[in-house]
């Protein structure tokens, strides 16, 4: 979460765990997912990965994003933060770096580079927890 409190207006797609923490920390954010379950959320809205929409009411300055790894692939998560107009502020995606040459191919334009591993809490098997990294702007933290 340290990362994110480096920025004033985080847009978190398909991240709830760090609207869950911004909302603790009474920090602005935007959730973005599909999952109703957040509703209670101040900062949710409803959200498909494969039916976005321009965020018009909410000024973020960048874009976390944590795609549902089985659901979607890295060229459906690229599409939607390009109609987004996501490319305009700095972007980190949690993706597993098995997968990393698909993921950095399908999002070439926002010259993703792997940062840091992250350790999730829950709902993620021993086994693939190794291989979730964070991926951001080359360049930045």
């Amino acid at each position: 979460y340290q990362l994110v409190e480096r920025y004033e207006r985080p847009l978190l797609l398909c991240n709830p765990t760090l609207a869950v923490l911004a909302e603790e920390k009474n920090h602005s954010y935007r959730l973005l997912d599909r999952d109703t379950r957040f509703k209670f959320l101040s900062g949710y809205r409803a959200f498909s990965l494969t039916e976005p929409y321009l965020i018009t009411d909410y000024e973020y300055d960048v874009v976390f994003v944590d795609p549902p790894f089985a659901n979607v692939t890295p060229e459906e998560v690229a599409r939607c933060l390009r109609l987004m107009a996501a490319d305009r502020v700095p972007l980190y995606v949690a993706y597993n770096s098995k997968r990393e040459e698909a993921l950095l191919k399908a999002m070439k334009d926002f010259n993703l580079e792997r940062k840091w591993q992250l350790s999730y809490k829950e709902g993620v098997s021993d086994k693939t927890q190794d291989s979730i990294w964070l991926y951001g702007p080359q360049g930045h933290l």
